[in-house]
């Protein structure tokens, strides 16, 4: 095993996260041919354009905050003010110190100069944590994060299976534009216009979503986002060089195709069977959930790919391995939403009279648990 520096020279395969390809002399008595060895190195930077442009794109931002905040205090009627509950101090120690020891041990396992050990201790302190934290949210009157609204299934679904599908969604543009730039040896400016379509595919069925949700109910089109995004991101393992650029593109928006529905689903299901009095404990977990998931899910990216890196003997094939295993992971919100009943969600929606066969006893019976 030798190690290379720096970016790939002419005649050597670039190095892909943390692992990297090149020849090597041949070893004496094997001939003049050259043999192809791994080497590990912390994953490259990718190159891209320094210029003050690139860095005066984030003040979009500016302006686009600037009018959420107007559309938001036009939209969003005043709350009643009232007493505010006293501070969870324990539930932020003990939910900081879970949270950040989890994402660190994440970043240890990917981590070629970190030992096991170290990624273990880290880990095992992570879980000790969670449980702990968890232990005490259930039991204080007042919770930092209230997790007794978990008890109704909507938005057990919406939490737990959303949050493990928001991860799918936030690693697959992570790995992409690195498997086009790195891999296939792509410009950053093609890489970036083929994973534009997935957007495009996210935007396109926006328009189209109500109908789906009031034609299908909430429990079909999540068992069918949730494979469809499984099997698009399963599907890009089968990407080459060779692969047609227009395949391609129809596969990244039938992933974004997916992901919206999907998504657009969970949103909307999540508090429609949540009593008034408890939105504000439901909110705060569902976006707590959604924000913990979207970061972890390009920590679990980075780590199925160090790990395909460990199994293969190519960078493709390493790339392959990160994309079917994000691909599985969309086994458990798709096996959670068959879990649903039937008529979960049904007060969010608007039945026509074709599907009357759906009664108020089968809602009431979705949200017994509330």
């Amino acid at each position: 095993m030798t190690c290379s520096d720096g970016d790939a020279r002419p005649g050597e395969r670039p190095d892909i996260g943390g692992v990297g390809w090149s020849p090597s002399p041949a070893a004496p008595g094997c001939g003049s041919s050259p043999r192809v060895t791994r080497s590990v190195r912390p994953p490259r930077r990718p190159r891209c354009p320094r210029s003050r442009a690139s860095r005066a794109i984030f003040l979009l931002n500016v302006p686009l905050g600037a009018l959420a905040l107007l559309v938001a205090r036009r939209l969003i009627a005043p709350g009643v003010p009232g007493t505010p509950p006293p501070f969870d101090l324990l539930g932020v120690l003990l939910t900081c110190t879970g949270l950040a020891a989890l994402t660190w041990a994440a970043h240890l396992v990917s981590e070629t100069r970190s030992t096991p050990v170290e990624a273990a201790v880290t880990g095992v302190i992570a879980v000790v944590a969670l449980v702990a934290a968890v232990r005490h949210l259930l039991r204080t009157p007042h919770p930092l994060v209230n997790l007794r609204v978990l008890d109704v299934p909507s938005f057990r679904a919406a939490a737990l299976d959303g949050a493990l599908c928001m991860a799918v969604v936030s690693a697959v543009p992570f790995l992409l534009p690195l498997l086009f730039q790195e891999v296939f040896g792509w410009g950053a400016v093609k890489s970036g216009a083929v994973v534009l379509f997935v957007f495009v595919g996210n935007i396109g069925i926006k328009p189209a979503t109500t109908s789906l949700i009031n034609r299908f109910g909430f429990r079909l089109l999540l068992v069918v986002s949730t494979l469809g995004l499984g099997a698009a991101t399963a599907s890009c393992a089968l990407f080459t060089a060779a692969t047609p650029v227009a395949v391609i593109a129809v596969v990244a928006a039938l992933g974004g195709v997916a992901r919206s529905v999907g998504l657009t689903g969970y949103s909307t299901i999540a508090f429609s069977e949540t009593r008034p009095e408890r939105l504000r404990d439901a909110n705060a977990l569902f976006a707590t959930s959604r924000q913990l998931a979207a970061g972890l899910g390009v920590a679990i990216a980075t780590d199925a790919l160090r790990g395909g890196a460990a199994l293969t003997d190519g960078p493709r094939a390493a790339y392959a391995v990160a994309f079917v295993a994000l691909g599985a992971l969309c086994l458990a919100p798709m096996a959670g939403a068959l879990r649903l009943h039937p008529a979960a969600g049904d007060a969010a929606r608007t039945i026509t009279a074709g599907q009357a066969s759906v009664t108020r006893s089968a809602v009431s019976d979705s949200r017994k648990s509330d």
